[in-house]
């Protein structure tokens, strides 16, 4: 959707919203205010891992839509999931994962099949992602 159109989408959520409310529908919306920038702004991604495809599910299915460049993610939570999608070819088996940029750098949770390893999936992706 044009970024436009996001905008005038959110205003029109909120006035539907709003009129849930009988002392709240003669507040006038104004229009929605843009984001500083429209890329790099995420700090967080939450990922699904599927047959090599790591996205997120396509809608109303739970069909994984490979997504190798998110334009809205942060440099940092973009560079770990690349790390971790460089390493999937190589036998790590994941569900999912969940990528913040924090204070001190990247958190990097990794959702693994039942009774998988845990801990080894970890010590092997953890210097990949440091490289990152």
């Amino acid at each position: 959707m044009p970024y436009a159109d996001q905008l005038e989408h959110k205003r029109s959520l909120l006035n539907e919203a709003l009129c849930h409310y009988p002392t709240l529908t003669s507040i006038e919306v104004g229009a929605t205010r843009p984001a500083p920038s429209i890329e790099g702004y995420r700090v967080r991604a939450k990922l699904v891992v599927d047959e090599g495809a790591l996205g997120l599910y396509a809608e109303g299915t739970h069909s994984v839509v490979d997504i190798p460049d998110c334009r809205v993610l942060s440099p940092v939570v973009r560079s770990a999931v690349q790390a971790v999608r460089d390493a999937l070819p190589f036998g790590f088996r994941l569900l999912a994962l969940d990528v913040r940029e924090v204070d001190a750098g990247v958190l990097v949770t990794l959702v693994v099949p039942p009774h998988s390893d845990a801990q080894a999936i970890a010590e092997e992706l953890a210097p990949l992602i440091a490289r990152h």
